[in-house]
């Protein structure tokens, strides 16, 4: 009897400074499980188009940037948590400005990628409706450094999958990237990161 298949994806993706992040993944591996006695399927659930947003309020200036780009696999049965994101897809409303910040500071061509890997300290009992408070522990990378952060949440039952949304603060001297003072780009130190995405139920390939 096999008790188990194991399904394994390869997902490449990335971020811009969501975050101010500069993850340096070339390649984003999910492992997903499917039983052959029972599904276990329904318990994973993707997305590819979560939204990520940075927000840096300096002294002189506010602003934010977006990504529509997030890939993310929430596993309950296994208690796993994957996201990644391109981070050349940030965007922030000034070309110039999103220039600057993927070459100069988020450098994405050699980290181009933002990750997070962890789990939930508690998994959530889920039917339709429910919503659930949160809080996933794991390791976030950017800008070739890595670092354990816990991260509140709510998790939200819906008919088509689990809506998710996310906020937390990250310092960026802590993953060694650069603070520019130019005005037009005057990043604060800190800045606050908020995701969200409607993760819907992986459906494997026959």
């Amino acid at each position: 009897m096999i008790s188990a298949l194991h399904t394994i994806k390869t997902i490449y993706f990335a971020t811009g400074i969501f975050l101010a992040i500069g993850l340096n993944v070339d390649q984003f591996v999910y492992a997903q499980s499917q039983d052959t006695e029972g599904d276990t399927s329904s318990n994973i659930f993707i997305t590819e188009s979560g939204k990520a947003v940075f927000t840096s309020r300096a002294p002189m200036l506010t602003f934010s940037g977006e990504s529509a780009q997030l890939n993310g696999m929430i596993d309950l049965e296994q208690n796993l948590l994957d996201f990644y994101l391109d981070l050349e897809t940030l965007e922030t409303g000034i070309r110039l400005r999103d220039k600057h910040m993927r070459d100069s500071y988020l450098e994405t061509d050699t980290y181009p990628f933002a990750e997070f890997r962890g789990q939930l300290v508690q998994v959530p009992d889920f039917v339709v409706s429910d919503t659930a408070s949160v809080v996933a522990v794991g390791r976030f990378k950017v800008h070739g450094i890595e670092r354990e952060i816990e991260v509140p949440g709510v998790l939200i039952g819906r008919s088509e999958g689990l809506l998710l949304s996310a906020e937390w603060t990250i310092d960026l001297p802590d993953y060694e990237i650069s603070v520019p003072k130019v005005v037009f780009y005057e990043l604060s130190e800190t800045q606050e990161i908020r995701i969200e995405g409607l993760f819907q139920p992986y459906q494997p390939n026959e």
